[in-house]
């Protein structure tokens, strides 16, 4: 085995980004050029307004048949108006990737340098045929965002998750959002959920309307019979879940051990994706206020619950 057998290259986050780009749009572009496109709105508004009114002057007849109908008779115009609209709608995809560009840019500005493992072609071609068609500014930054986490280490965003975040609404996209300060990791197989306790729904107001958009959504399992385990044995304190900051743990002073029960609203595998991404600062009350209703929700007299701050360098 030589000397670089087995040792991981590393590159420029920068350098990666370009290479994915070139492999996406067929466009090469220099560090120094990705950016926002203020200095090129003007000409983008000029030309969308031509094409718009151009687009206005279309001959309409009247047919006692079919009604109002579009005057194909003269096909050399109908056909310099479907090539304009096609300009038009060229213009706008092209200015949409490129600000998510602009922002995985930016987002990768600080990072160390990355593994060069390839990023998966079909993926690339899926991503950029998704982010043509996103005007949001909201979520041009989660694409971006997930762009950059894919420099940063391919294969981290399924295909089925583009997919699902390409179907999102903004209002959808800031509903996970807002909800994932009450998402918490269980403390063995790393799968995310919600704690699923009627009373502290009601009193943070998660609505189960909340839930049932993300459940449709693909982001959320429907949580009407969801249960996470927890094994334990004596004296042994075991993690039930952690958040950023902080892990509860359970002891139990059984002699035979203990399965504790947790009812819980899982996240779906794009939802566990998408949280990377998207996670915002957990509710410490609400954490809380959930180690102090396990003991009634998990039935059990002989555990006891503590939740201790997790350091983090």
């Amino acid at each position: 085995m030589g000397f670089s057998d087995g040792v991981k290259a590393f590159v420029e986050p920068a350098i990666k980004l370009l290479d994915i780009v070139s492999n996406g749009v067929g466009a090469v572009y220099e560090p120094t050029k990705i950016r926002r496109l203020a200095d090129a709105r003007a000409y983008e508004i000029k030309t969308i307004s031509e094409v718009t009114r151009s687009n206005i002057d279309m001959p309409i007849v009247y047919n006692p048949e079919n009604g109002i109908v579009i005057d194909t008779s003269n096909f050399k115009g109908l056909t310099e108006r479907a090539v304009e609209r096609f300009k038009f709608h060229e213009i706008i995809k092209q200015q949409n990737i490129e600000s998510v560009i602009s922002k995985a840019y930016l987002e990768l500005e600080n990072s160390e340098k990355v593994p060069n493992d390839p990023v998966e072609q079909d993926w690339i071609l899926r991503f950029f045929n998704a982010v043509g068609e996103v005007s949001s500014e909201q979520m041009q930054v989660i694409w971006a965002k997930v762009l950059s986490g894919e420099v940063k280490k391919p294969g981290t965003f399924s295909f089925r998750t583009l997919e699902r975040i390409k179907n999102l609404s903004p209002y959808e996209a800031q509903l996970f959002q807002e909800m994932s300060q009450y998402f918490t990791t269980h403390g063995d197989n790393g799968y995310s959920w919600l704690y699923d306790n009627e009373n502290l729904h009601d009193k943070y107001k998660i609505e189960d309307d909340y839930i049932m958009i993300l459940v449709d959504c693909g982001l959320m399992l429907a949580h009407s019979s969801d249960i996470s385990e927890v094994q334990l044995k004596k004296n042994q304190p075991k993690r039930v879940f952690t958040t950023n900051s902080s892990a509860c743990v359970a002891i139990t002073n059984s002699e035979a051990g203990e399965t504790i029960e947790i009812p819980c609203c899982f996240l779906t595998t794009t939802g566990e994706e998408l949280l990377k991404i998207t996670r915002a600062t957990e509710n410490r009350a609400f954490i809380m206020d959930v180690v102090d209703s396990l003991p009634a929700d998990t039935r059990s007299k002989n555990v006891r619950y503590e939740l201790h701050d997790i350091k983090r360098e």
